[in-house]
């Protein structure tokens, strides 16, 4: 996280996830942007990541912990207790 200037500041907002079981916060520092999202159940759980695009977030995004590329414009499976932390 140290290494994330994403993660300076305090200009987070709760934001919803359609999902009951799915936690999701949007974090701002300058012109980066961090979504999180979090599975807080030990069931798989489908999110609608398009919904995010209208916070001002790129299509394509990249997860912090995997380094994978994921578009916000489909669904997205969470794995049980699974996070993403998505930069622009």
């Amino acid at each position: 996280r140290k290494s994330e200037s994403v993660f300076g500041g305090i200009k987070a907002q709760v934001i919803d996830t359609d999902n009951l079981a799915v936690l999701g916060y949007i974090h701002w520092q300058l012109f980066q942007g961090l979504l999180v999202v979090a599975n807080f159940s030990d069931k798989p759980q489908d999110v609608d990541l398009i919904r995010f695009r209208t916070y001002g977030l790129k299509p394509v995004v990249r997860d912090l912990v995997t380094g994978q590329e994921i578009a916000l414009a489909r669904g997205h499976t969470l794995e049980p207790y699974q996070f993403l932390w998505l930069v622009q």
